[in-house]
């Protein structure tokens, strides 16, 4: 990169119109990081059968599995009911913990690769988890 130029990169804004945004080169090389991550997942979900759809409400992506076969229209009701409950409670968790558990059930990600992706101690994530956990066990009616 030529040091006279600025980087941009590509937005939308409130309007929805593309705008170029002009950020520093740590923040263009980390756009380009999390696009070749990007890429990276969708070539696994593609390779391992699954289908990214995006949550518009927790603002991230999880995995529904493609080959999940549907016994019968009341047990994808069912299915369907539960997955809003499910979504619901997780949504009345702090942003972070959305987010965490989001990456560890929906995306199958270890909790070393949580901990790396967010630069934070692997006790961090482990121990938000944790309350995440119960306080959904909490919200959904379960005794610890």
């Amino acid at each position: 990169m030529d040091d006279d130029i600025i980087p941009t990169v590509p937005c939308e804004d409130a309007d929805g119109e593309s705008v170029e945004i002009p950020v520093s080169k740590q923040v263009l090389l980390a756009f380009e990081e999390f696009d070749k991550a990007d890429e990276r997942q969708k070539k696994e979900e593609q390779r391992h059968g699954t289908n990214a759809v995006h949550d518009n409400v927790l603002g991230t992506r999880y995995t529904q599995r493609l080959t999940d076969p549907v016994e019968s229209v009341e047990e994808q009701a069912d299915a369907d009911e539960l997955r809003e409950t499910l979504l619901g409670a997780i949504g009345k968790l702090t942003v972070i913990q959305q987010r965490r558990v989001m990456m560890r059930f929906f995306m199958d990600m270890r909790l070393e690769d949580i901990a790396r992706r967010e630069q934070v101690d692997l006790r961090a994530i482990h121990d938000s988890l944790e309350l995440a956990l119960k306080r959904l066990k909490k919200l959904l009616g379960e005794k610890s």
